[in-house]
């Protein structure tokens, strides 16, 4: 079984750029790392999902796990529901614990995970901090121990790195975009901080600190675990 790894945090905060030395520094150093592009198979980004999809509906042991994502999904104001990060959640899930349980990977290692994509279930509006958000994170922990390295950067510092991306003016309207904006990453935030706290297991960096000294902090954590 692997160790899994999920690093959580604003858009722009550089969790990717983070990522990639790392697992090439575990690699050189004979770890089996998977990252989210070995798990996360492309075709379920690119829209055929239908082979994973008949996959994941076989592994009946994880049909709590989906109604339990369902569940949070479904508390959500209905106007602000984003049922394509629900979809990615369950797909992502099955993903991330198919690849532990082959045994293949020593670490799992992703720049995105069950935080982050939950925490997008709702994009204009708070999740609601119900029981069922800590019952579905205290399940999935008992699937997969989960570390998290929380990627610190502010809802401002995100705006400025992000706004001038594609999928930005993509989003949000023409009219207001930098108040939507704005909004969706005060909302994205306080979801982040909601659903990681349910988990213990956390690492928090700096993403103003050197690049350099927060790769070798989050190459240590991993290595004691």
């Amino acid at each position: 079984m692997a160790v899994y790894f999920e690093l959580y945090g604003l858009p722009g905060a550089g969790k990717t750029t983070l990522c990639r030395p790392v697992i090439n520094f575990l690699e050189d150093n004979g770890y089996k790392v998977a990252d989210l592009d070995c798990i996360y198979h492309r075709n379920c980004r690119n829209g055929n999902k239908i082979p994973v999809f008949f996959k994941l509906l076989l592994k009946v042991r994880l049909y709590p796990l989906y109604f339990k994502l369902l569940k949070v999904f479904l508390s959500c104001n209905s106007s602000d529901r984003s049922f394509s990060f629900f979809l990615k959640s369950v797909f992502l899930s099955y993903q991330i614990l198919d690849a532990n349980k082959k045994g293949k990977y020593d670490i799992i290692l992703c720049e995105e995970g069950f935080v982050q994509y939950i925490s997008s279930f709702s994009y204009a509006e708070k999740l609601p901090n119900t029981e069922s958000i800590k019952e579905l994170c205290s399940y999935i922990h008992s699937l997969i121990e989960v570390h998290l390295i929380q990627c610190l950067l502010g809802v401002e510092d995100s705006f400025k790195r992000i706004e001038g991306r594609p999928v930005v003016s993509r989003r949000y309207s023409s009219t207001c975009p930098a108040e939507q904006l704005r909004k969706a990453l005060e909302t994205k935030s306080i979801n982040l901080s909601v659903i990681s706290s349910y988990f213990s297991n956390k690492l928090s960096l700096d993403m103003f600190e050197n690049l350099n000294n927060n790769r070798q902090r989050l190459i240590s954590y991993i290595l004691e675990k």
